[in-house]
């Protein structure tokens, strides 16, 4: 049984972040701190987009609903 939605995908890969995040744990709890902020506030406008399209985003997979 399955269920046909119309959605989309994203995969993101953020060039040299690897190095950006093991140059922010060398810094210690401040380092941590921006790694987090950075992090968070790139991947929050996705996450919003998502939301202003009334979707839901659960295990980085996002179904949009159309309008």
């Amino acid at each position: 049984c399955y269920i046909s939605v119309q959605s989309a995908v994203l995969l993101a890969d953020i060039s040299g972040f690897s190095k950006f995040a093991g140059e922010m744990c060398l810094r210690g709890a401040k380092g941590l701190d921006v790694l987090h902020k950075v992090t968070s506030d790139f991947l929050g406008h996705f996450v919003h987009t998502v939301y202003d399209f009334d979707g839901d985003g659960t295990l980085r997979f996002f179904a949009l609903q159309f309008r």
